[in-house]
């Protein structure tokens, strides 16, 4: 894949996930730009550009259930009922956009616990060279910095991102 990705639309995308960062005049901001809103819910935020690209948002930890999900990552090798439901919903919206779109680019900006299920995701489908993830302080998962789909941006202040290269699903 190119590598023609603007960090700073990326960063965006990322916080615009959060709903209480993303309002009606973002939206419409961004519906001016030539951004169409595709998808959102309580996780995810997906724009189509007037390129064609996918811009995909997918939020971290919100509440302490989602501390708990990002927790259990660190200390079992199974994850959490909550993150096998998040992991269900990306795979959904994934399946959704690559049908509607079978050979569009997509660029995922996702943080901490999404950071994880963007990670899963790379895994689950590994020929999809069309995809692109930038992780921002992303919490652990079996996809680790080998995958050339994935760009890890990480705060030296953040303690998830002096994890982040620990593998905890053995394949």
């Amino acid at each position: 894949m190119k590598q023609n990705h603007v960090y700073s639309h990326s960063a965006v995308m990322q916080s615009y996930a959060y709903n209480d960062q993303r309002t009606k005049l973002h939206d419409e901001a961004l519906s001016n730009m030539g951004f169409e809103l595709l998808h959102s819910d309580e996780k995810n935020v997906v724009y189509k550009n007037s390129n064609g690209n996918i811009q995909w948002g997918i939020a971290g930890s919100e509440s302490y259930s989602d501390y708990y999900t990002g927790a259990k990552l660190f200390i079992s090798s199974s994850p959490s009922d909550d993150f096998q439901k998040y992991s269900k919903n990306i795979e959904k919206i994934y399946k959704q956009l690559r049908e509607e779109n079978p050979e569009g680019r997509i660029f995922v900006a996702a943080h901490s616990l999404g950071g994880a299920l963007a990670k899963t995701l790379l895994q689950k489908y590994p020929d999809d060279e069309y995809i692109r993830v930038d992780g921002f302080n992303s919490a652990p998962s079996a996809v680790s910095h080998k995958d050339k789909r994935y760009f890890s941006y990480t705060s030296s202040f953040d303690p998830v991102s002096m994890l982040e290269d620990k593998q905890v699903f053995p394949d």
